[in-house]
């Protein structure tokens, strides 16, 4: 069996065999994985029985325990622990049937232990998660600038002064008045049946929309028109 995170080996054996010298063991003693399988339950009206759609598994979770042992092992212990600690994915690689699809696992979680009396010998336990890259995209980052710009052609005097009145539950509110005031004069607006007010071609200026609706007292909103 061997297992490898990016370029340490949890399996291996260091030795001088002229000598006959064992100067550091790596085991793994135990290897769990597992994922639930996200499932999706359609029911069918007026029939018995459902459908049951699979979207696919998450991120598999990986439990590893093993040891490490020889006059090195402090040394590969604090290597190990390092790839922990930087937070970032790591190269993964496996000769175990259901690993041997992960490319990379993010180190959720790793516990030490030293054996008693033994002082060159670690227990330790591997929690890692397995990475899944992002899809990539060709396309450009969203053009906040652009964005600002749509919006308020929204109220230009291309499309008029316009909005949307609600109520608390969410539904449209008919019948509202919404006030709205220039210096050019005042207007009286009334919401339709799908809560939208709206005012054809208004004059360059400054306007304060005022909705005569409970829930919209203290709620002001001030537009500029300007044609060119």
């Amino acid at each position: 069996m061997s297992i490898k995170l990016d370029d340490f080996d949890l399996t291996k054996k260091d030795a001088e065999q002229d000598k006959g010298l064992i100067r550091e063991m790596r085991t793994v003693t135990r290897v769990s994985t597992g994922a639930p399988r996200r499932l999706i339950e359609h029911k069918i009206a007026s029939a018995r029985g459902s459908i049951i759609k699979d979207i696919g598994r998450p991120a598999l979770k990986l439990e590893v325990e093993g040891e490490i042992m020889g006059e090195t092992a402090k040394q590969s212990m604090a290597a190990l622990r390092s790839k922990y600690e930087t937070g970032e994915p790591v190269p993964f690689s496996a000769d175990i049937a259901t690993l041997v699809k992960i490319q990379k696992v993010v180190i959720e979680g790793v516990r030490i232990y030293q054996r008693v009396g033994e002082e060159n010998r670690y227990h330790y336990e591997l929690l890692l998660r397995e990475y899944i890259e992002p899809p990539s995209s060709d396309l450009p980052p969203p053009n906040q600038k652009k964005e600002a710009e749509r919006e308020a052609d929204d109220d230009s005097d291309l499309h008029g002064i316009r909005g949307k009145v609600l109520g608390a539950n969410g539904k449209p509110k008919q019948g509202v008045a919404v006030d709205v005031k220039s210096d050019a004069g005042e207007w009286q607006l009334t919401t339709d049946a799908d809560g939208n007010y709206r005012m054809h071609d208004p004059t360059d200026g400054t306007y304060t929309i005022t909705v005569d609706a409970k829930g919209y007292e203290k709620k002001k909103r001030t537009i500029v028109i300007k044609k060119e």
